[in-house]
């Protein structure tokens, strides 16, 4: 378990570069997820995430955190599915309403989330 909260880091440092090169191309992910039951793999990924999170938190510099983290994480995941994917849907369309510099200032702070987590877990 030592690796997981940094290999996740590693993950969203990515998306997030890949966010800040190609904003567009994520809108087209972003709106394939709002469509079907892909946001409830979506609610069900967050899950396990939060959970591998806290189980993990120990082997890490800031266990608190994560724990905090992965909590939050959960909780994000359970909520999905209570607010539904009409709702969802909607707040997605909004946001992908925004600029393309707003969907990068996300990104910004997706990679500084994903650094944290490869710090805190090495």
């Amino acid at each position: 378990m030592p690796y997981v909260v940094p290999a996740i880091g590693v993950l969203i440092v990515l998306a997030a570069i890949a966010i800040l090169v190609a904003p567009g191309k994520w809108k087209k992910v972003f709106v394939r997820i709002a469509q079907g039951n892909w946001l409830y793999v979506a609610a069900a990924f967050r899950i396990i995430v939060g959970v591998l999170f806290i189980l993990a938190a120990e082997n890490t510099r800031t266990p608190m955190a994560v724990k905090v983290i992965g909590a939050l994480i959960i909780v994000a995941g359970v909520m999905i599915p209570i607010i539904g994917p009409k709702k969802l849907a909607l707040f997605i369309q909004l946001m992908l309403a925004k600029k393309d510099s707003t969907l990068r200032l996300f990104g910004i702070a997706a990679g500084a989330l994903g650094a944290f987590f490869i710090w805190t877990g090495n």
